[in-house]
């Protein structure tokens, strides 16, 4: 027997149990990603129509002018109030005679108006005939003007002005619409298809391991 302090007993360290299992992740649920893939077909589908519509609204923009020109027939001689601007003589008639369609301009003064060089091709079916642009003028001051037309029979001559301006804006407004829409449908099948196939991978990737034998 010794004198001295007792040493404290050693502590008791508990059994090892079996190893802490982390919780399981899990697995992602709910539907895929798809807003994009729905959004194009939609996006392709509206500027399509709003592009097609565009492009026959200026066709019909040309049909109604050419329907509101001044008519004169082959053989007759009419005189017009035509204000300054240009003006576009398009003729009518059975087919392969309109090549035959004269047209003369008298001013005020009984001096023939020269025809313009250059003018735009305008093409048009009004009420089951066929009219072509044969040629344009230029008027410089507000006025009466005779028009004289000579042709075969039955074919006639129309002047007026076309609203040149409205038809290629809804011309190639449309073709313009109609293209962006095809790319931003594209970009966005893009997305789609990226997007979904991402999801698909953190799915697979984020799924409990098989249980083992």
């Amino acid at each position: 027997m010794t004198d001295g302090p007792v040493p404290p007993p050693p502590p008791v360290v508990p059994p090892a149990g079996p190893p802490a299992v982390p919780p399981a992740v899990p697995c992602p649920s709910g539907k895929l990603p798809k807003g994009a893939l729905i959004a194009a077909p939609i996006v392709f589908v509206v500027t399509a129509v709003v592009g097609i519509v565009m492009i026959a609204l200026s066709l019909v923009t040309v049909v109604n002018a050419v329907g509101d020109f001044r008519q004169v027939r082959a053989g007759e001689t009419r005189t017009l109030a035509l204000d300054p601007g240009d003006w576009y003589v398009v003729a009518g008639g059975p087919r392969g005679t309109i090549t035959e369609v004269r047209v003369q301009v008298v001013d005020q003064s009984g001096r023939p108006v020269p025809a313009l060089a250059d003018y735009d091709s305008v093409n048009v079916d009004l009420d089951g005939q066929r009219y072509e642009a044969i040629g344009a003028f230029a008027v410089t001051r507000s006025g009466v003007y005779e028009v004289t037309v000579d042709g075969p029979p039955g074919t006639e001559a129309r002047i007026g002005r076309v609203p040149l301006t409205r038809f290629v804006v809804l011309l190639v407004g449309g073709i313009v619409i109609g293209g962006l829409g095809f790319l931003v449908a594209l970009v966005l099948l893009i997305v789609g298809l990226v997007v979904r196939s991402n999801a698909k991978k953190r799915r697979a990737a984020a799924a409990p391991p098989a249980p083992t034998a």
